[in-house]
């Protein structure tokens, strides 16, 4: 399976897990998980994301949080 296959397969998985267990994946950076509130004129809605940094260190760090199989994550 290659990369980018992978990922979306572990985000997939990922985003119906409850919100106490995606905001593990340390909200505070600015690349890990994210959800934002937008339209604020009467097409308001939620947008989740997740912007992993590319350096191995940190995919180590947050795949724990993001992957049900962190081994397959990196």
């Amino acid at each position: 399976m290659d990369v980018i296959e992978n990922f979306e397969k572990e985000g997939a998985e990922f985003f119906p897990k409850p919100a106490w267990q995606k905001q593990q994946a340390d909200p505070a950076r600015p690349f890990s998980y994210g959800r934002k509130n937008f339209g604020l004129n009467g097409d308001m809605g939620e947008l989740e994301y997740l912007l992993p940094q590319t350096d191995p260190l940190s995919i180590i760090q947050i795949s724990k949080f993001i992957s049900n199989d962190p081994a397959n994550f990196r």
